[in-house]
């Protein structure tokens, strides 16, 4: 077989596109052997510009073009990193390289707010020059960090005007939107009422509703740790305690079909990690608790198995809220967003479809 004959029109169709992208991608080395393979005349220097001539084709790459890839970080990383991090002095700088390209499509729209530092008030008890939590003061500490983290988010809602809606979700609370009018509404908070999953899209718990997502105007918010702790319940004009009360209101909107909530949408695993690190259920910690499902990998996964949850919602808080299961139900595409109704493909390993 004959090799083709390295013509003007092959360099300039072939070669130059190729070493246009291993010089923007810093590899100059690279770039300068396959000019020299094909003879193609090349110079690349430390001046401004760094020009490559090919054929009849002349290419001018600054050096704002020229950037070396930074190693990225995997997920599983990422994951450690932040699981890792307990509040020292070890800053987790890996919160600073948010990669805002894996939504693209949202670019314009997201304002993202890195928090390094931990709130003043944390409780730590000292010994042999060593801080540490006591248990008996994580539940206080978990709601410290939590609040400290969502008022912080203030600092993102700077270019908002007075008259914009502020709603609030944790991650895994997604807000119904499309059959509520903004325009028309006069209520002074908004709640939204939300169906509760779990381990699977469609793995509904129909015992209890969630009200997660909430939401008001942003001259009437006061910071985002108090909308989150306003009480889900439109309460009568009778009741005058609503006025010395900065979590009971009588203008509130419970929004109907207001949305999802997908807890623990997690691998068993991932589960027993984020109980153990949950900063609001602080019994997985105790060691008491050592062979309850918060460190108990084969137990979680048994319950994911068999569909079920072993925590009851509706116990008084001095109740022990893991003493029954509870069975969850699977459910049609119909209950779910638009959005994973278009792309339930994509996501097949996240839904359960053993009926």
């Amino acid at each position: 077989m004959v090799a083709p004959k390295v013509t003007k029109e092959f360099v300039t169709k072939t070669i130059i596109p190729k070493v246009e992208e291993l010089i923007k991608g810093g590899k100059l080395k690279k770039a300068q052997e396959l000019l020299e393979k094909k003879k193609t005349p090349v110079k690349i220097g430390d001046k401004k510009e760094v020009v490559v001539e090919g054929a009849e084709t002349v290419t001018k790459i600054t050096k704002k073009d020229i950037k070396v890839k930074k190693p990225e970080v995997s997920a599983d990383q990422a994951e450690e990193a932040l699981f890792l991090y307990k509040g020292t002095a070890i800053t987790p700088k890996i919160l600073a390289d948010f990669n805002i390209n894996k939504f693209s499509e949202f670019k314009k729209k997201i304002t993202y707010v890195a928090i390094d530092n931990e709130p003043k008030n944390i409780i730590y008890q000292k010994k042999n020059n060593t801080f540490f939590e006591n248990v008996s003061d994580m539940r206080t500490n978990g709601v410290r960090r939590i609040n400290y983290q969502r008022d912080r988010l203030m600092d993102g809602l700077s270019e908002a005007n007075d008259d914009d809606y502020i709603l609030y979700s944790d991650n895994d609370e997604i807000p119904n939107l499309e059959n509520f009018n903004f325009k028309t509404n006069s209520s002074k908070i908004l709640i939204f009422k939300q169906k509760q999953f779990y381990y699977k899209f469609n793995l509904f718990f129909d015992r209890i509703s969630w009200f997660g997502t909430k939401g008001c105007k942003k001259k009437n918010l006061l910071s985002l740790s108090w909308l989150r702790d306003i009480k889900p319940k439109k309460y009568p004009n009778y009741r005058l305690d609503t006025i010395f009360s900065n979590i009971r209101y009588m203008n509130v909107k419970i929004i109907e079909d207001g949305g999802w909530h997908f807890s623990q949408l997690k691998t068993p695993k991932d589960i027993q990690i984020k109980n153990l690190n949950s900063e609001g259920h602080e019994e997985y910690k105790r060691q008491q608790y050592s062979q309850q499902a918060g460190k108990n990998l084969d137990y979680i996964t048994d319950l994911v198995k068999r569909k079920k949850i072993d925590y009851d919602h509706k116990a008084k808080a001095e109740e022990y809220k893991y003493s029954k299961e509870f069975s969850l139900k699977t459910v049609s595409m119909n209950y779910m967003p638009a959005f994973l109704q278009k792309n339930s493909n994509k996501y097949f390993e996240w839904f359960d479809f053993d009926k």
